[in-house]
């Protein structure tokens, strides 16, 4: 099972944007199924440039499924305007989102980071996560059948399936959050001699020890992206939630 096929699974007919011609048997270039497909050339132009990760390079067809998850679009509406736009937004790879075969979902950060520290009980799913919005999600996120699992995030993959380890993680970067280092000075690991002042040079050489090892690993990377926001902050933002 692909994310392709969960995001297809998701789709109502209506949803699903018609073939560019009639689909024949063949083996998907995407997912490496045997399943109804079309000429790959109608899909993935000269343009892709993402062949590592298809499971079948040379194959010279793609699966429909692939087709319906790569072509869903919704039209937005401007927001200064009112108006509808004239451009579809495909999600796919145009937003960050989370799909279990039934739903499709598009997050944003509190959502994303509910799911990564509290997981999931659905069967089957999926998750993608994109700072650039120009990236195929469904290409970088594995299926996952646990609670916790890995995620997609740019172009890195991130094993989040041990959940002791990422609350351990977690609750680290929180109380770096906490004392005052900022989210650049936890992801850096840079911290500006007035910040050290301020929360105090025993605690931030502490932080760093601990962090010097772990800063360059996708769940740290990804971890501190999830970290709430100064608005989320102000608003009272707490981490009991993992707990209830």
């Amino acid at each position: 099972m692909h994310a392709a096929d969960l995001i297809a699974a998701c789709l109502t007919n209506e949803q699903k944007e018609p073939l560019p011609e009639a689909a024949q048997p063949g083996i998907c270039c995407v997912t490496g199924a045997a399943t109804e497909t079309i000429a790959r050339k109608k899909l993935l132009g000269s343009t892709f440039n993402d062949d590592q990760f298809l499971a079948v390079p040379d194959s010279p067809r793609v699966g429909v499924n692939v087709w319906y998850a790569f072509m869903f679009g919704v039209y937005g509406v401007d927001a200064e305007t009112g108006e509808t736009k004239k451009r579809k937004k495909k999600p796919e790879y145009m937003a960050c989102w989370w799909t279990d075969g039934e739903t499709f979902r598009e997050m944003n950060k509190a959502r994303i980071r509910e799911l990564v520290l509290r997981g999931t009980t659905a069967k089957h799913w999926a998750g993608w996560v994109t700072t650039s919005y120009k990236k195929h999600g469904s290409l970088r996120s594995p299926v996952n059948n646990t609670p916790f699992g890995i995620w997609g995030f740019d172009d890195l993959q991130v094993r989040a399936n041990d959940k002791d380890k990422v609350l351990v993680m977690w609750a680290k970067l929180r109380d770096a959050q906490k004392n005052g280092i900022g989210r650049t000075g936890i992801e850096t690991l840079d911290i500006p001699v007035p910040v050290m002042a301020k929360v105090g040079i025993g605690f931030c050489s502490e932080f760093i020890a601990w962090a010097r090892l772990l800063a360059q690993s996708p769940l740290y990377q990804f971890l501190t992206y999830l970290l709430p926001s100064q608005e989320e902050l102000r608003e009272g933002y707490d981490d009991e939630f993992l707990f209830d």
